[in-house]
């Protein structure tokens, strides 16, 4: 079995409790909550070597309006663990019913299409995320840890989400993009 299909087939285990399942479920739903185009690390005077380019697709019409998003360590490699920092303003409550749909996506290839639902979501994790749903309307601070599957090939990732309200408002739209074929890459768009 190729590598590659071994980690397409972790991500489809959704019924298991793997940290595959949990990493991504969790991904989804919290990464889903940016703003502005980020980097793993968005402060705008600090330029960081990274392999991770986050950045948001949505506009002002958008009811999660992201302050920061932090993501360590700034390389991030197969089987590691990552640690999600993030703050906003949500500018109406979350309720049940709310999703995220979610693409990833090794070159044209699609490993996963998946609709998650948050707050459904949100529950499984409860063990990991202090955040539940309704999450009210107002500001949000959110600090995840992530295992990553060991699986992942050395290759380029694109992960697509975009999330709604359960009356199909827009939540947020990120687009990430991981490249695993690269030990070092510097980020420099971020330099004056």
């Amino acid at each position: 079995m190729t590598t590659i299909k071994k980690y397409a087939d972790c991500l489809r285990e959704l019924s298991s409790e793997s940290e595959a399942r949990i990493g991504i479920c969790t991904y989804a739903g919290l990464v889903s909550w940016s703003r502005h185009s980020l980097s793993t690390s968005y402060y705008p005077s600090i330029t960081r070597a990274s392999n991770v380019q986050i950045s948001d697709c949505s506009d002002e019409s958008f009811l999660l309006q992201i302050r920061s998003i932090k993501i360590t360590p700034d390389i991030l490699t197969p089987g590691a663990e990552l640690t999600l920092e993030a703050e906003g303003t949500l500018l109406e409550t979350v309720d049940l019913g709310s999703f995220a749909d979610v693409q990833v996506k090794l070159g044209v290839v699609t490993l996963i299409r998946k609709k998650f639902d948050l707050c459904e979501t949100l529950e499984d994790n409860k063990d990991k995320i202090d955040l539940q749903c309704p999450i009210e309307r107002g500001d949000l601070k959110i600090i995840q840890k992530i295992t990553l599957p060991k699986e992942i090939p050395k290759a380029i990732f694109h992960v697509y989400v975009n999330a709604f309200t359960a009356h199909d408002d827009d939540l947020a739209c990120i687009r990430i993009k991981v490249n695993f074929r690269q030990q070092r890459f510097l980020q420099l768009d971020n330099l004056y």
